[in-house]
């Protein structure tokens, strides 16, 4: 009898141990989820670089000078919420900033120094809703693919020149700092498809892809908000920030 109850008994346990991984082995989707990602973009930026052209061109190779290199992508590092919805239904909601730099530095005499800098600078403010298809399961890992899109708002959007001269001359018109930055706003769209990474934690993983419509047309100059003339071919600046993309995201689950 005790042996009885002793197998019985040892049964028990080992079918409770059995059961404990399982417990644990789900993984955890939270309804509200802060999403904070960094990645890199795609810049289209035409006009922009047919300019910094014309401005080799015009004013730098003549004198035997480098000219700039164009700018062609950047990082783009954001922060935002995702909200289900629905099991397989996300909304989502966030905030950027990319911004990269071509600049040259030339020293025409000794003790002299000349600094020249190009900038692009935007902020995209994007709200949409991504759609979650059957998810893998394994333990207490979770995969979910998705696709989705929704709309932007490109702020602060602006090409920025600054010259920064130190001459032996310190009467010379080129001296000291100029800057001068071209700015406006622009609405916009976007369409990804990714893979979402859930754990048994509060925390989730997120691998997108993304293409990025954003032209902002008719700059103005931020000190006047008189509009802004493309040197290349005098038709009013834009900005074209358009482009694909490529981020990771943590998301921290409440």
């Amino acid at each position: 009898m005790n042996r009885r109850l002793l197998g019985a008994l040892t049964a028990a346990v080992l079918s409770t141990l059995a059961l404990v991984p399982s417990a644990r082995a789900a993984a955890t989707v939270h309804r509200f989820n802060l999403e904070i990602g960094a990645g890199a973009t795609q810049i289209s930026a035409g006009n922009f670089n047919r300019e910094l052209d014309f401005f080799n061109r015009a004013f730098l190779e003549p004198n035997g000078l480098e000219g700039f290199d164009h700018i062609t992508y950047s990082f783009l590092f954001d922060v935002g919420a995702r909200y289900f919805l629905r099991p397989n239904i996300a909304l989502r909601a966030g905030v950027g900033q990319l911004r990269n730099q071509t600049k040259r530095e030339y020293l025409p005499a000794i003790g002299e120094d000349v600094q020249l800098r190009f900038e692009i600078l935007s902020l995209p403010v994007n709200v949409g809703a991504d759609y979650y298809f059957t998810p893998y399961n394994q333990g207490d890992f979770q995969a979910r693919a998705f696709v989705g899109g929704g709309l932007l708002h490109t702020v602060e959007n602006r090409v920025l020149f600054q010259q920064t001269s130190r001459l032996v001359d310190p009467v010379a018109s080129a001296a000291g700092t100029r800057l001068i930055s071209w700015q406006r706003d622009s609405p916009g769209w976007y369409g990804e498809f990714g893979v979402h990474m859930f754990f048994a934690l509060r925390y989730s993983v997120v691998l997108n892809a993304y293409y990025r419509s954003a032209k902002a047309e008719n700059l103005v100059y931020t000190k006047t908000t008189s509009g802004a003339v493309d040197l290349a071919d005098g038709k009013p600046y834009e900005l074209d920030l358009s482009g694909l993309g490529a981020r990771g995201a943590l998301l921290i689950g409440f």
